[in-house]
This record gives C-alpha cells, sequence and structure tokens, in this order.
C-alpha cells in the first residue's frame, strides 16, 4: 500500500510541476506579445497566484516620479492593510526597503526590521518580494500574500518561482520599451513626412487636401476634414479619401455649420457621446451632425496663425487682427473613445496644418497673384531677344481689344419655339371620369363647330350620387303624403299635440325636399358636364384621338383634345432664357420711345424650311418665367408672322422654330462675350 501511495504522490507532483511550467510558459509567450501592460499585469499575477495557491497578490510598479502605484491586485482587501493606516505606512516602507535591496524576500507574518525604513508585515500572511528588473534597475515590486506555516525548503520554492515571473515581467517591460523605441522612430519618420507634405506647396487646396489625407494616416483615426474660414462662416474644402466635395450635401453643410460655432467659441471641441458641459448652440449642431454622420468620436479644433514675434511697442499699436484659419475635425466610427497618444498626434497635425494654411492662404491672397505667378513662368518674354516681337503681339493684342469694345455689331438674342395656330384652345375636363364614347368623324383634322359633342364619359360616382339624392327625394316625397293624407283625414281621431307635431315634420320634410331638388339640379348639370363639347369653331390638331382617349379615366382640369383655327394667323412661340429677357426689355422700351413706336424685329426660320429664313415682329412679352420641360426659366414670347410667306404646306402646328430677336446694336466683345461677362458679374463680383 505504502508504495502505491508513493507513486500516486510522485506522479502528482509532476503533474503540479508541469502545470507550472506550462503557466510559466504562456507568460513568457505573453511577454513577447503586444500585449499592453494592463493585460499582461493581469495575466501575470493571475497565474502566479494559481501556481502558488495563494491567497491573494499585487504588483506595484514605480512612476514617472520614482512613486509605487498599484498596477493589478487580488484580494489585496483581504489582508486587512485597508483597516490601518499604520499598517499601510509599515507595509509601504517593507516594499521600498525590498526596492532598494534589489532581491527576494520571504517576510514571516507580522515581523518587520529594526529600523523604521525597513518597514514590517502588519499581516497574518507570509510576504514573498520579488522585485522586477529592467535595464539592470528596478521598475516595481511584485508581492504575494502566502498561507504561513510551509517548511523552509517550501517557502524558498515560493521565491524561486516569484523569481522567475519577475525576469519574464522585466523581459516584457524591456520589450516594451523596446517596442516604444521603435514606435517613437516610426512616428518620427511618419512626421518628418507629414510636414515636409503640407509644407511643400502653397496652393490652398493642394495644401488642404495634403492635411487631411496625410494627417488621417498619422493619427491613425476614420476620417479628417477641414474647413476654412471665411468672414464669420467656415466652409469645409477637404475630406480624407475624397477628391471632390458636394458643398450641397447634408454631411457637408452640418459638418461646415458645426465648424462655424465651434470656431465662434475659440475653444477645441471633443465629443463622445456626452453634451452636457458643451454651449447651447455647438451641442444643437454636434447633435445635428452625429444623427447624419453616426460618428462615435468628434473633435474640431480651430487652426489659429502663428503668433509672429513682435516688440511691446508693436504689439501695443498693431490693429486686432482675425487669428483663425479654419478648423480641423477628427473623427472616429468604430470606437467610443481615442487614447492619449492619437489626441498627441491630433495637436501635432493641428499646430503644422495652421501654420501650412495661413502660408498658402497668405501667399495666394496677394493682388494680382495669378498673373505674378504667369509672369514668374514666362520671364523670357521680356528678354532682350525676344522683346520686338513681344512688343508686337503686344501692340496687335492692343489693336484687336480696342476693336472688340469700339466696333459694334448686330446684337440678336437666338431662341427656340413652335410655330402655332394664333387661333387656338385646349379642351379641358370639367367632371372627372371614364372616356367611354367618342362621337363619330371626330379625329385628328376634322372639322368641328362651336359647341358640337366630341366626347362623352361616365362617372360611376355621379351616378351613385344621382341615384341616392333621387331616392331620397322620393322617400321625402311619400312621409309628406302620408303626412298630409293624415291631417286630411280628419282631426278629430288626432290628439291637438300629435297635429302639431305633424304639422312640424311636414315643414321640415319640405325643407329637406328642396335641399334635395337642389342637389339634384347640381347632379344634373354635372351630369351635362360630362358631354365634352368644342368651345370654338376649328380644326381638331390632337393626334390619333381614338388611341390615347377611349377608355381613359382623366381627372377635372386636365386637357383631352386641342381645336384650332389654321386657316386665320399664325403665331411663333419662343422661350427666351431668364436671363437673357432683359436684353430685349431693354430693346423693347428703346423702339416703344420712337416716333412712331415700333416693335422688335424677329429673324426665323423653320426646323421644315432650314434655308428659308422668313421676318415677324414680338407681339407680346409673358410677365412671367416658368420652368418648361427639361429647361431653366424661360419666358414665352409670342411672334407675329406673316403667313402668306410660309408654304402651306408647312404649316404644320408645334414646327420647331429657331428665331433671333434683333437687341440693337453692341460691340463686338459684348456680343461674343456677353454670357461671360453676366457669370464674372454674377459670380465673382457680386460677391465681393
Amino acid at each position: 500500500m505504502s508504495g502505491e501511495s508513493t507513486s500516486v504522490d510522485a506522479q502528482y507532483v509532476q503533474a503540479t510541476k508541469q502545470q507550472v511550467r506550462n503557466m510559466v510558459a504562456e507568460i513568457a509567450q505573453l511577454a513577447k506579445s503586444d500585449a499592453d501592460a494592463a493585460q499582461f499585469y493581469e495575466a501575470l499575477l493571475t497565474r502566479a497566484v494559481s501556481a502558488l495557491v495563494a491567497t491573494g497578490g499585487a504588483i506595484w510598479m514605480l512612476d514617472e516620479e520614482q512613486r509605487l502605484q498599484l498596477k493589478y491586485q487580488i484580494n489585496l482587501q483581504g489582508t486587512g492593510l485597508a483597516e490601518s493606516e499604520d499598517a499601510q505606512l509599515k507595509h509601504h516602507r517593507l516594499l521600498q526597503h525590498s526596492l532598494t535591496k534589489a532581491e527576494g524576500m520571504l517576510v514571516a507574518p507580522q515581523s518587520g526590521g529594526e529600523g523604521e525604513e525597513e518597514g514590517a508585515n502588519p499581516t497574518d500572511w507570509l510576504l514573498v518580494l520579488g522585485p522586477v528588473m529592467s535595464d539592470r534597475a528596478v521598475r516595481g515590486v511584485i508581492e504575494i500574500f502566502q498561507r504561513p506555516g510551509a517548511g523552509p525548503v517550501t517557502q524558498r520554492g515560493y521565491l524561486r518561482f516569484l523569481l522567475q515571473l519577475c525576469e519574464l515581467a522585466g523581459n516584457y517591460l524591456a520589450s516594451q520599451k523596446l517596442r516604444s523605441f521603435e514606435d517613437r522612430q516610426t512616428l518620427w519618420g511618419q512626421l518628418e513626412h507629414f510636414t515636409k507634405a503640407v509644407h511643400a506647396s502653397l496652393d490652398p487646396l493642394r495644401t488642404a487636401y495634403t492635411v487631411v489625407n496625410e494627417g488621417r494616416r498619422l493619427i491613425e483615426c476614420d476620417r479628417v476634414s477641414l474647413a476654412i474660414a471665411r468672414g464669420r462662416k467656415c466652409r469645409i474644402d477637404a475630406i480624407s479619401h475624397q477628391d471632390t466635395i458636394d458643398r450641397r450635401s447634408n454631411i457637408a453643410v452640418l459638418l461646415s455649420q458645426l465648424a462655424t460655432r465651434v470656431v465662434a467659441t475659440g475653444e477645441p471641441l471633443w465629443y463622445a457621446g456626452n453634451t452636457e458641459d458643451m454651449p447651447p448652440q455647438v451641442e444643437e449642431a454636434i447633435h445635428h451632425y452625429v444623427d447624419e454622420s453616426h460618428a462615435k468620436v468628434v473633435g474640431v479644433l480651430p487652426l489659429l496663425k502663428p503668433a509672429e514675434e513682435k516688440s511691446e511697442a508693436e504689439e501695443a499699436d498693431a490693429e486686432p487682427q482675425d487669428t483663425v484659419v479654419g478648423a480641423l475635425i477628427v473623427e472616429q466610427f468604430d470606437q467610443s473613445s481615442l487614447t492619449d497618444r492619437v489626441r498627441k498626434r491630433v495637436e501635432v497635425v493641428k499646430d503644422h496644418a495652421a501654420s501650412a494654411m495661413t502660408n498658402a492662404l497668405e501667399h495666394d491672397g496677394i493682388f494680382l497673384m495669378p498673373v505674378w505667378r504667369t509672369i514668374g513662368k514666362y520671364r523670357w518674354i521680356v528678354q532682350a531677344k525676344t522683346l520686338p516681337k513681344t512688343a508686337a503681339i503686344a501692340a496687335l493684342v492692343g489693336l484687336v481689344i480696342l476693336a472688340l469694345i469700339v466696333i459694334p455689331i448686330d446684337f440678336e438674342i437666338e431662341a427656340r419655339g413652335q410655330l402655332q395656330p394664333a387661333d387656338r384652345q385646349d379642351i379641358f375636363v370639367e367632371e372627372g371620369g371614364l372616356i367611354d364614347k367618342i362621337y363619330p368623324n371626330i379625329q385628328h383634322g376634322s372639322r368641328v363647330e362651336k359647341g358640337q359633342p366630341l366626347l362623352k364619359l361616365s362617372s360611376l360616382d355621379l351616378e351613385g350620387q344621382l341615384t341616392d339624392v333621387q331616392g331620397q327625394l322620393n322617400a321625402t316625397g311619400e312621409q309628406m303624403r302620408w303626412i298630409n293624407n293624415s291631417l286630411a283625414g280628419g282631426t278629430d281621431d288626432l290628439p291637438l299635440s300629435e297635429r302639431h307635431r305633424l304639422r312640424g315634420q311636414l315643414m321640415q320634410l319640405k325643407k329637406t325636399s328642396q335641399s334635395l331638388r337642389k342637389q339634384l339640379d347640381v347632379l344634373d348639370e354635372k351630369e351635362k358636364r360630362l358631354i365634352i363639347k368644342s368651345p370654338i369653331s376649328g380644326e381638331i390638331v390632337t393626334w390619333d384621338v381614338r388611341q390615347r382617349l377611349y377608355g381613359r379615366t382623366v381627372e377635372p382640369g386636365q386637357i383631352v383634345l386641342s381645336v384650332a383655327q389654321p386657316e386665320n394667323d399664325w403665331e411663333l412661340e419662343l422661350e427666351v432664357p431668364d436671363d437673357k429677357i432683359g436684353f430685349i426689355s431693354e430693346r423693347e422700351v428703346e423702339l416703344a420711345a420712337e416716333k412712331p413706336p415700333q416693335t422688335i424685329p424677329v429673324a426665323y426660320i423653320l426646323a421644315t424650311e432650314p434655308d428659308h429664313e422668313m421676318e415677324g415682329t414680338v407681339k407680346e412679352i409673358q410677365q412671367t418665367a416658368e420652368v418648361r420641360q427639361d429647361q431653366d426659366n424661360t419666358v414665352l414670347i409670342l411672334v407675329n408672322i406673316d403667313r402668306d410667306s410660309i408654304d402651306p404646306q408647312q404649316l404644320r402646328m408645334g414646327t420647331s422654330v429657331t428665331g433671333k430677336l434683333d437687341c440693337g446694336r453692341r460691340s463686338i466683345g459684348f456680343v461674343l462675350f456677353h454670357d461671360l461677362i453676366a457669370w464674372i458679374q454674377t459670380k465673382i463680383l457680386f460677391r465681393l
């Protein structure tokens, strides 16, 4: 039996040793990984306490000011240290003493050194202390709270195991330091590349795109945007990974509003879900933007012009200037917070962006900078060898410009339209329904007379209303006849109160009958309107009447047919863009002031006779501009024409027409470039 027991104990010991080796191997592997400090300390202490079957433990590390900081603990509360400040002070001195000795220690329960500087163990547990060494310096201490009572050999085994873990912790710190150096070297390389890139150009737009794209790589965030201050407002000029920006999009509009309000406060904004401390106007803007973009973290940092070094006298005499260049916007869509490392990089990007954008905007704002830039590129044109040629070309250009300004030519506004009979009328539906009858000989080109029936509609709703009103009217008549018979049959059998009630009911029924008859008259009138008649005498100019209309449901106000009188006068309907109607109005006023008053001449050609130019005069100009088909706003102009000058075979309603309205004589330059002049006046001069 004793042999079997010894064998089992040996197997148990071997299994325990193997388990400990596995734990040590796991910690060694973790020390070589990229795990952060919190994960490593938790894994290290958890495995140490588990392997030693200890009550608890703690990891203490020195900070930059050489003060002990608790990084991770297990059951520290159960040791009783928190119950006494004196116990905490003794324990702290013991830890400091272990750091000074830089070697492992076993401290018995309720024991201590002779001097106060050595500290003491005020707990009821055996303390196993091991220093964490890195680069030949003590970085911290690992403390294990072990149950007392084990033999000296076992306790030394505890210490050897802990020292082995401390060595692994030191290796982890060394690797982290090396990795930090590598990251710092990488950061310096990225920062050098970013700095060269953002300061490489003085073009504002190119610099802005460089800031957002290179800045996003340096910051390692999801999106970076740049807003440029224009007066009191900011406008988004660049967004990372976007070549162009639709400034009318919701994202661009809301982001511009957010940047404007943050810049107005002069303070940077960091949003990560909480808006309690934000001004109301900024809180409203950030909520609107986040609802649209779904960003979890948003940072808006005003870009300020770098301060110039001035003497005290210069600063006193200097006038206050607008120091805001714009704003840098940083966004995260996956993470709900930014690390300190990212925030530091954001500050670096912000400072360089402010400097680069200030230089670019000031350079671009120099008066006539495009001219000076062009002259700088082509300085060879004023060199001695090429100066005569340059002078000759300049003189020729001057003569051309003078000719464009001085020599007048005819100024004509081109417009497109249609040929139409002057007397024509569209036929509208007055009551909705189904077209179930087209009268005989009603087709394209048919001659019709005024008042002649053309179409007949049927309406189930109208028929139902007629039936309902007629039924109510009949029922009312029956009730009235019954009451009349009751009153005429004799008054002796009816009490006086009943006779009065019947007479009152009879009066009410008479009013109801009158109302129903009026309703019936209205419905009869609507029924008559179901027959569509021609409003004028003429010809039907609607194509394929039966195919287009029969069996079709129409609504009130809908056009079904058109009737015209082609034997009378014809006219042109020209559509003139509203940005050209001003020239025509000016010409109309000039001709009206002449004696006798004149109208604007119009030259036109038909699409069916492009080689035959004809003439007409303006009859009427529409007073409002309307959007027609896929065009912009246009003004309709009616033009009188001589129908005898047109081949009767070409008189077709709707024929395309190209017309030119005579607007007098203007300089060649104005005639050729009046569209460009209008664009400059609208887009540039108006906004200055």
